[in-house]
């Protein structure tokens, strides 16, 4: 279960950051436009932290995307 866990963390971090970057957002940005603070976007980004459903959400609304869009593995 742990393993599962670490591997979304990792997908999560790696869509984040790329999207994010995609967009031209700033960690500082993104914390703004989803209610959270760059150093929780930070963590996120690096693998550090599980998020919960409200923080998905709302990192999914201010990046435009589906929760799950930031969840799936590119290949």
């Amino acid at each position: 279960m742990e393993q599962a866990a670490s591997s979304l963390r990792h997908i999560l971090a790696v869509n984040l950051r790329r999207t994010r970057k995609a967009q031209g957002l700033t960690q500082e940005k993104l914390a703004e436009l989803s209610h959270m603070s760059a150093n929780q976007i930070s963590h996120v980004e690096n693998g550090e932290v599980s998020l919960g459903l409200n923080k998905l959400a709302a990192l999914a609304l201010a990046l435009g995307k589906e929760p799950g869009q930031l969840l799936t593995s590119e290949k």
